[in-house]
Formats: C-alpha cells, sequence, structure tokens
C-alpha cells in the first residue's frame, strides 16, 4: 500500500483505519499552542519517518504539507501524534488527554467558528442527553472504523456508549473521547456532567464510557 492510498477513506476492517484530517489538525494546534512553532515542529520530527510524510512533503523535507479537513489520514499517525504529545507536553501522564478532550470541545463547539456549533443554538439547552445521542454519528462522521453505541440507564440522567470494533484504538484515546463528552455536554446543555472511562482493550468492547449527569442547568 503506498502513502497515498493509506490517506484515502477506507472502510474496510481488513485494511487500516483512518481519521478526517479534522483530528489531526485539532492536535496540531493543541502542539502549537503548548510548545510554540519551534516545538511543534521538533515534536513532529520526532515521529517515524512513515508518520512524518503525513505532515512534511517528504520524511527529510522542513516544508509542510497542507492538512486538509475534508481528506482522511491515517489512524496510526493520529494515535503516533497523540503518543508524542503525551511524552512532550504530560511527561508520559495519559491524563493529559482528558485536558486535551476539554480543550478539542472548547474549539468544536464555539459558537463562532467551531465545526460543531450547531449544536449551541439555545434550542439545545438543557437537553443533557444530545451529546450521548449524537456521539455515535459524530464518531462515523470521523473514524473510518468501529461503532459506538448508546445504552440509557436512565433517562437524561445516566448512560453508557460503547465503542466496538475498534481494537486498534489506545487508551489515550478513550481518555480524549470521554473527556470531549464531559465538556461538550456542560457547552451545550449548561449540566455538569461526569464520564468515567473504561479502556477494555481484551474483551468485547474498546471502550465503555460510563455517563452521569451531575446538577441542572446554571440559571
Amino acid at each position: 500500500m503506498t502513502p497515498e492510498d493509506n490517506l484515502k477513506q477506507n472502510n474496510n476492517p481488513e485494511e487500516r483505519p483512518t481519521v478526517k484530517g479534522t483530528l489531526l489538525l485539532g492536535l496540531l494546534k493543541y502542539t502549537r499552542e503548548k510548545l510554540g512553532p519551534e516545538g511543534r515542529v521538533h515534536l513532529l520530527k520526532s515521529l517515524n519517518d512513515e508518520d512524518r510524510v503525513v505532515f512534511f512533503e517528504s520524511a527529510d523535507s522542513p516544508k509542510f504539507k497542507k492538512i486538509s479537513v475534508a481528506e482522511w489520514y491515517p489512524y496510526r499517525t493520529f494515535k503516533s501524534l497523540l503518543g508524542a504529545i503525551v511524552r512532550e507536553v504530560g511527561k508520559g501522564d495519559k491524563r493529559l488527554c482528558i485536558e486535551i478532550g476539554h480543550w478539542s470541545a472548547e474549539q468544536d463547539f464555539d459558537p463562532e467558528k467551531g465545526i460543531l456549533k450547531f449544536y449551541t443554538k439555545d434550542v439545545y439547552k438543557g437537553k443533557a442527553n444530545l451529546i450521548y445521542r449524537s456521539t455515535p454519528v459524530i464518531w462515523s462522521q470521523m473514524f473510518s472504523k468501529g461503532e459506538i453505541e448508546f445504552e440509557t440507564i436512565e433517562e437524561a440522567k445516566k448512560g453508557v456508549l460503547r465503542l466496538k470494533g475498534f481494537p486498534e484504538v489506545t487508551e489515550a484515546n478513550c481518555l480524549l473521547i470521554g473527556a470531549w463528552m464531559e465538556r461538550a455536554t456542560k457547552i451545550i446543555s449548561g449540566f455538569e456532567t461526569k464520564v468515567e472511562t473504561k479502556y477494555n482493550p481484551a474483551i468485547d468492547t474498546d471502550c465503555d464510557f460510563h455517563l452521569e449527569v451531575k446538577d441542572s442547568p446554571k440559571k
């Protein structure tokens, strides 16, 4: 498989999973905020050759490629970049992904320029389960592999989302997703919500996200 083939959308579960460029752009922006332009370049240069060519014209080139929000890129590269950020910014502590998840939600749901700003309309205020029910659709738009199922435990109070069919997913990625849902629910509905993420690589589901609404929207 050529590098070009790796950049195309592929829903065949036997092929390498891919992610939308939006996710890579988010990590690149976060890295620049934390490390500055030079620090970001240094971090990207620390990736292996196969992943560096996603960001540069060649593995040894200093010239950046443009990452497209609409293109699909190897999940392997997303995983490698996230791992490098955890090592460099978080000093190896995967809990940094909780911060990244909260930050990502604030970017995505920015009412003026977020890619999901549609959900910030007043009509969605007070709807604590909106993100829980929307996450499976959002996942399918961003990842070519895996499926998230939602189960209501107590309407608008408790629920579980289960990620299945994606054994390649990392614990860091799961922590990021759980934190993203936690902050997204607060932004959209006003409800304080706790999301407990359970990484289960050896059993039926790859990640479980246990959701619990803690209080009512602030007046």
